[in-house]
C-alpha cells in the first residue's frame, strides 16, 4: 500500500512489532507508520504516523454494539 502511495520500496523499513528486536534502527527513521497500539510503545522521539483502517463513524457504532452487547450480558 506504501508502495502504491509513492514510497519507493528501498526507503522502507517493515517490522513485525511481535518480534523481539522490532525496535531495533527506528530512531534513524523519519518517522514509523503503525497501528494506534504499536505508536504507544515506540521509542522516545520517533514519529509515530498512525494508519487507522476505520472511520469513525464505523467506530461510534462498533462502540454502540459493544455496549449492547455488554449490557445483555
Amino acid at each position: 500500500m506504501l508502495i502504491a502511495a509513492g514510497l519507493a520500496p528501498e526507503n522502507l523499513l517493515v517490522r513485525d512489532a511481535t518480534r523481539p528486536g522490532w525496535k531495533r534502527e527506528l530512531k534513524a527513521s523519519s518517522g514509523v507508520v503503525c497501528d494506534a497500539v504499536t505508536a504507544l510503545d515506540l521509542p522516545a522521539g520517533v514519529f509515530p504516523m498512525r494508519f487507522t483502517l476505520l472511520n469513525e463513524p464505523t467506530l461510534a457504532e462498533l462502540r454502540k454494539q459493544e455496549e449492547r452487547h455488554a449490557a445483555r450480558a
